[in-house]
């Protein structure tokens, strides 16, 4: 015979699916598009688990990713739901898409007219 499993509780234990919005994926595929026109990232993936999202780019499909864009759960942490990462290094945490990624913006260059 089967167990009876009350589904408000088994809910309960689950951690929430996070995944980024239309919005968000547009702002992050932007940034990836603007770093291969430079040259610096090849390729992506975006996974979505249990607990957290994850934008990972890469500079060749078989290395490890360069940078980690992670979206955590709504209000689990105080600093912010985002965070990057590169390698094991946190290196932004704040609570906008926005904020986290205005660090990659191109530094200015001197340019002849």
């Amino acid at each position: 015979m089967g167990q009876l499993v009350d589904l408000r509780a088994y809910r309960q234990r689950r951690k929430a699916v996070v995944y980024f919005s239309r919005r968000e994926l547009n702002m992050l595929l932007g940034l990836f598009s603007r770093r291969v026109l430079v040259g610096e990232w090849r390729d992506y993936t975006i996974d979505n688990r249990e607990g957290f999202a994850a934008f990972c780019v890469y500079r060749r499909s078989q290395d490890a990713p360069l940078f980690k864009i992670i979206r955590l759960p709504a209000g689990s942490n105080p600093k912010g739901d985002y965070v990057v990462m590169q390698g094991h290094s946190l290196l932004r945490r704040g609570r906008t898409l926005q904020d986290v990624i205005s660090g990659f913006a191109p530094p200015l260059r001197a340019v002849r007219s």
